[in-house]
């Protein structure tokens, strides 16, 4: 029985010693990428040791990827009625023809990006034409959106309308 007892204290000793150890290992390491910063910056005062500090950092703890952007396109009426302030007039020279430049001016309400417009546009009173082009124009801002549209010496524009806006929750540079 002795020697029974003595092999079991024996285990429990060196569990008590061993416990302590892994935990402060591994248990209780940096959770997020700015702690593992932190922690490796303790103590350093060179560039090059810091610059491998972030780079073994980042490689335990990778950025986490983008939210991919919700877009969603509206038309028709809506798509009029979507933004204020609609304005269309020559843009002289903004593509380098200066009887066929034309730009939209609006302001977007909306708390999304406007990425792209498409207006609807009436020469002569004939068939639509449709004209799309990027915008991006940031929620609540004002902004102008150019298109090219053709015209000889003897069209106008008879009528117009936005027929088609798309639009993001993000910034469309980044995503």
């Amino acid at each position: 029985m002795k020697r029974k007892s003595e092999v079991y204290m024996k285990w429990i000793f060196f569990i008590v010693l061993l416990v302590p150890l892994t935990c402060s290992a591994n248990w209780f390491g940096p959770k997020t990428y700015e702690d593992c910063i932190i922690q490796g910056m303790k103590g350093t005062t060179s560039n090059v040791a810091a610059q491998e500090i972030k780079k073994a950092c980042r490689i335990k703890f990778p950025t986490p990827p983008k939210p991919k952007a919700k877009t969603q396109k509206i038309t028709g009426h809506a798509a009029n009625q979507a933004l204020n302030n609609l304005r269309l007039s020559s843009a002289p020279n903004y593509f380098g023809r200066s009887d066929t430049d034309h730009k939209v001016e609006f302001h977007n309400p909306l708390e999304m990006w406007v990425t792209s417009i498409t207006i609807e546009v009436r020469i002569n009173d004939n068939e639509p034409i449709f004209y799309k082009t990027s915008a991006n124009v940031k929620p609540l801002a004002t902004g102008i959106a150019y298109f090219g549209i053709g015209l000889s010496e003897k069209s106008k524009i008879t009528a117009w309308r936005v027929h088609e806006i798309d639009v993001s929750d993000q910034d469309p540079r980044v995503f």
